[in-house]
């Protein structure tokens, strides 16, 4: 499948790269073909022989043009498509988020990424899902809502969540989450510096293991 696209791709593009000099040489082989058919004919239909030979010309070049260039389009569309499915690998790849609103499916991953000095400010996090708060990472100002709260040990390890190492949330607001964090990280993200919405957040104790 690859290798036929990448010859499909290969060939418009000498076709686009060579539009011009395929035309010329389209309209020099039917000017040849033009004279061969006038050394047998009268001469005053020369002209009329000239004006076919080039129309006939500009209508196949034209044709081909138009045909490659439908190729290229159809072949950008799937390298385009390539492209925006490669969201969440771009999204893992960034530092900083703003205003922005972001669903934890998007963050999470079955290989177990940690996400790693990320800073979030006033965005909205959703669910369903699940995060996993390390200690180094800190709350400021941020409100749950639709919210459970899980206290686990520092080393515990949830295979369904997304974790965040040194990463910093201000002024952010957790939506319908499982959020996994430690004791102490619990202790401060319900003190004074987070607010929780219409009491519906849920502290739930130390997970089974």
């Amino acid at each position: 499948m690859g290798t036929s696209d990448g010859r499909l791709g290969a060939v418009a593009n000498f076709f686009i790269k060579h539009a011009l000099a395929i035309f010329l040489v389209a309209t020099l082989v039917c000017l040849l073909l033009v004279a061969s058919l006038t050394s047998v004919l009268k001469p005053h239909v020369v002209g009329a022989w000239l004006l076919v030979g080039i129309l006939t010309s500009l209508l196949f070049s034209g044709v081909a043009l138009v045909v490659v260039l439908a190729m290229a389009a159809v072949d950008k569309a799937r390298h385009l498509k390539l492209i925006t499915y490669q969201d969440k690998q771009s999204l893992a790849l960034r530092e900083r988020f703003e205003l922005e609103k972001i669903g934890a499916a998007e963050l999470y991953s079955p290989y177990f990424r940690v996400h790693e000095g990320k800073t979030f400010v006033k965005c909205e996090l959703t669910g369903p899902g699940s995060i996993f708060l390390q200690d180094s990472s800190t709350l400021e100002e941020c409100s749950f809502h639709l919210c459970d709260i899980v206290v686990v040990a520092a080393d515990e390890r949830v295979n369904t969540a997304a974790y965040f190492q040194r990463s910093t949330f201000t002024g952010c607001r957790f939506v319908n989450l499982v959020i996994y964090m430690t004791e102490a990280m619990s202790a401060g993200a319900l003190g004074g510096r987070c607010g929780v919405e219409t009491g519906d957040l849920c502290v739930l104790g130390r997970k089974a293991g």
